[in-house]
């Protein structure tokens, strides 16, 4: 009724559609357990425990919201390693880009920043307040018509 898979070990409990699966927390760590079974709240009723003498493990059981049988039970576990592994790996990219991404996103708020400021600056520098959209002191919003004639040669 149990098989042993690397960094867990998994139960399958087809009467009660139910699987017991065994997390080892030194090779996932518990933000990847957990947003593993957030991913699987959809499909299954999820519940979490600390386990073992050094508290080192979590048992994570996933029981199927309709009876299903053994091979249900493993479709569920297979899928839930899976999300497993790509939370921690997910976790894993976070840790080594994470100044990356901070980086960028500061020199883009930076230079929203900056561009905010310049409008403003436009805006004072030709006599209107920022925002003032209806003004046209440099006649920008004449029709070509009036500006130029219907020939387009001038007025």
């Amino acid at each position: 009724m149990s098989k042993s898979k690397g960094a867990s070990r998994t139960r399958f409990f087809p009467s009660r559609s139910m699987v017991l699966l065994e997390i080892d927390t030194d090779i996932y760590p518990d933000d990847a357990v957990m947003g593993a079974a957030y991913v699987f709240i959809d499909r299954c009723y999820v519940r979490l425990e600390k386990a073992g003498q050094d508290r080192k493990k979590i048992v994570v059981r996933l029981k199927a919201k309709n009876e299903t049988g053994r091979h249900g039970l493993e479709e569920l576990a297979g899928g839930f390693e899976n999300e497993l592994l790509h939370q921690a790996w997910r976790i894993r990219l976070e840790q080594s880009r994470g100044r990356l991404r901070e980086y960028i996103l500061a020199r883009a708020l930076l230079t929203a920043q900056d561009d905010d400021s310049e409008e403003e600056t436009r805006g004072e520098h030709i006599g209107q307040e920022p925002g003032d959209y209806l003004e046209d002191p440099l006649g920008i919003a004449v029709p070509w018509e009036e500006k130029f004639g219907k020939d387009g040669k001038g007025g």
